[in-house]
């Protein structure tokens, strides 16, 4: 059985690329001066990726809430920000990667905006 770590840092390593130690350095000064940090990053015309990592407050595992939405909603629970910075990036990568092989989840299906009115 592969650790979730190593996982994810083989599908980094595949798929995404390494987050830069400028934007690493960024979040960790916001969250020790603010206690979060927060991104909004258009990348279609008003499609918006909303990034948002947190100090949760408890210790262990939950120690960061990580959280990236844009109509598709991903969260975590981290023990660590470099984690919590690792994971973020893997689903900042995985929004605009899902969309055009599946569309969004709010659409009725893949190639249909709105519902029957007897959908189910």
């Amino acid at each position: 059985m592969i650790k979730l770590g190593r996982l994810l840092l083989g599908i980094r390593a595949r798929l995404v690329g390494a987050l830069s130690p400028g934007k690493f350095d960024e979040v960790r000064q916001a969250v020790d001066r603010d206690g979060r940090w927060e991104e909004h990053v258009e990348w279609r015309i008003s499609t918006v990726t909303s990034t948002l990592i947190e100090r949760t407050g408890e210790r262990g595992y939950r120690k960061y809430h990580v959280r990236v939405e844009c109509d598709y909603v991903f969260e975590a629970h981290c023990p660590t920000l470099a984690r919590a910075c690792e994971v973020a990036h893997i689903y900042e990568y995985l929004v605009p990667s899902l969309w055009p092989e599946f569309g969004w989840p709010s659409w009725a299906s893949r190639s249909k905006l709105d519902a029957d009115s007897d959908a189910v």
